[in-house]
């Protein structure tokens, strides 16, 4: 979804399958961001393979969260099992303009992929490659000279983020980069 990325959308989940008899979806999220997906007014499906471009869009009439990264959306033209069940497997997509605005302390994982990370002293320790959520908190995915690493989301360690200079400030406790360099 590279390709969709650069047409200004963000794969947000994936259609696991067709829930109930009136056409509604059961997705898997990428993220916890459950109060994001309920924040937006449509949603884009692609098939695997299709850009954004080729894609269908749908106005979102519902979303019910089910499990921890699930929910149940009802979409406005999906109305019946069969035709909700031909979108599974697709991805789903929204607009980044479409993102509710976010606190000053507050990211969505795509912005922050390929900032560089540095220390409180200014050392640069690697790059954002990625990020990823776990029961406890959210975890950078991040890329050094000495291999991968995992900074956890939390204030005690992440210290700033610098939009303008694409840069986030850690404040790593002694043997967290060497304890889980992978």
């Amino acid at each position: 979804m590279k390709k969709a990325r650069k047409e200004g959308l963000l794969p947000i989940g994936k259609v696991r399958r067709a829930h109930g008899i009136r056409g509604a979806l059961e997705i898997f999220l990428y993220s916890r961001a459950y109060e994001g997906i309920r924040a937006l007014d449509q949603i884009i499906l692609a098939h695997p393979g299709e850009s954004g471009q080729k894609a269908t869009t749908f106005e979102i009439k519902r979303v019910r969260k089910k499990k921890e990264g699930r929910v149940i959306l009802e979409l406005g033209g999906l109305e019946d099992r069969t035709t909700a069940e031909s979108y599974r497997g697709c991805e789903l997509l929204c607009r980044d303009c479409d993102l509710p605005p976010l606190d000053e302390d507050e990211f969505y994982w795509f912005e922050v992929e390929g900032f560089s990370v540095v220390d409180v002293d200014g050392n640069r320790l690697g790059k954002v490659t990625g990020c990823m959520a776990t029961k406890g908190h959210d975890l950078l995915m991040c890329q050094g000279e000495s291999g991968e690493f995992l900074v956890p989301v939390v204030g005690e360690i992440l210290k700033e983020i610098r939009r303008q200079e694409r840069t986030i400030v850690i404040d790593p406790p002694p043997g967290l980069l060497e304890a889980n360099a992978l």
